[in-house]
């Protein structure tokens, strides 16, 4: 049997859990969605996987609504993905107040 959803879904199960830490490595992820309420996350750790500038952010029209659910996240590691533009991922995670340590190595950033 074949099973088909919808990629969002899937990641708005993931990210929506009611978990503290939440670690994705290496699972050829290409986005993640904001969650809908407050998110109790702590750390999370993507790394080794394909995300882009687009992280969290959601397109609206002509406009891009930046995540404002995951204040709480005080660890993100994002090593090995598809960084590139430095102002545009700093426009992703500037709503996580809670930030103390935030990885972004192996990607090729540039500003």
């Amino acid at each position: 049997n074949s099973f088909f959803f919808s990629q969002e879904c899937l990641y708005n199960f993931f990210i929506s859990m009611p978990v503290e830490h939440l670690s994705m490595w290496d699972t050829s992820l290409i986005h993640m969605t904001c969650p809908e309420d407050q998110s109790p996350i702590l750390e999370l750790d993507f790394s080794y996987n394909a995300l882009s500038d687009s992280i969290f952010s959601t397109v609206e029209g002509q406009e891009t609504i930046e995540c404002q659910a995951l204040t709480n996240v005080e660890k993100l590691t994002l090593l090995g993905n598809n960084l590139k533009d430095l102002l545009l991922v700093s426009k992703r995670v500037q709503h996580m107040r809670s930030l103390k340590h935030l990885d972004m190595s192996l990607n090729s950033l540039f500003y």
